[in-house]
């Protein structure tokens, strides 16, 4: 059974949480849960070893993640601006704009996808569309890759208004005993119930696990501000130079390191 699991939201893009199916809340007669907000709301589970030396130990393998997203977020900035470097020479030296793969030197994996995604946003075609009684005319990709990324970016977006600008439940469990559950606002305010039996040690795990759900929901906005950032980058290479048709491929790229560094601390 997975240690870290979110129940009731969306998958996680971070790869931080393993996704659950959605079930009802039950009340464990913990002490003051009555006074906890009866709100709807994802549910970050952690559910522990009852050795408390295994419990620890698999909290300090989760915070290695962390760090590991965090730094691979950190660097995706950098590594940008040199795939655009790349391309803006090439730019100097030919009279037309191409974004496919095999024009430059680059091997397949994140940085050809989003040239392929950046060839589909040049490409686009028009799309008219009514608003009331006003037709309007869009450009927009029509490739599969492209609908894919922007499905994909729509959904973080979703789940983004889930986790961090709402309540969320955090809830801590000792070989399937659960020992605390907390309610945390958007600000961070937490509102926690005990078990009568919780002791000094295991009230400390459950704050870790209050800890470990508020860096989800800081690197969540930190993946947001990233792609953001990345989309306003790469749009201006484009033929449409719009931001918002760059979201997607943007998202998709960060999306796609960040997998790309898990498989490789999983390579034994």
């Amino acid at each position: 059974m997975s240690i870290f699991q979110t129940i009731g939201s969306l998958d996680d893009p971070l790869g931080l949480w393993t996704p659950m199916p959605q079930q009802e809340m039950v009340h464990f007669g913990l002490q003051q849960e009555s006074s906890l907000p009866a709100v709807e709301a994802p549910l970050f589970r952690v559910n522990l070893p009852e050795n408390l030396q295994a419990a620890q130990q698999a909290f300090e393998r989760s915070e290695a993640n962390l760090d590991q997203v965090h730094t691979v977020l950190q660097a995706i900035p950098n590594r940008l601006d040199d795939l655009l470097h790349q391309i803006q020479a090439r730019q100097t030296t030919q009279s037309t704009v191409s974004f496919a793969a095999n024009s430059l030197t680059v091997e397949p994996g994140p940085e050809s996808a989003l040239l392929e995604l950046l060839e589909d946003i040049s490409n686009s075609q028009p799309i008219s569309f009514s608003r009331g009684d006003e037709p309007e005319t869009i450009q927009e990709p029509l490739s599969q890759a492209w609908r894919k990324a922007k499905t994909d970016f729509e959904s973080f977006l979703e789940q983004l208004e889930q986790t961090v600008l709402h309540f969320a439940w955090v809830e801590t469990a000792l070989a399937g005993q659960v020992i605390a559950r907390s309610a945390v606002d958007w600000s961070g305010d937490t509102i926690t119930a005990w078990a009568e039996t919780a002791s000094a040690e295991q009230k400390h795990l459950h704050q870790r696990a209050l800890e470990r759900a508020t860096r989800t929901r800081h690197l969540n906005l930190r993946l947001f501000l990233t792609v953001s950032s990345g989309a306003a980058k790469i749009a201006t290479l484009t033929a449409t130079g719009t931001p918002i048709l760059a979201l997607p491929a943007a998202y998709q790229y960060v999306i796609t390191l960040l997998k790309q560094a898990r498989e490789i601390k999983n390579i034994p």
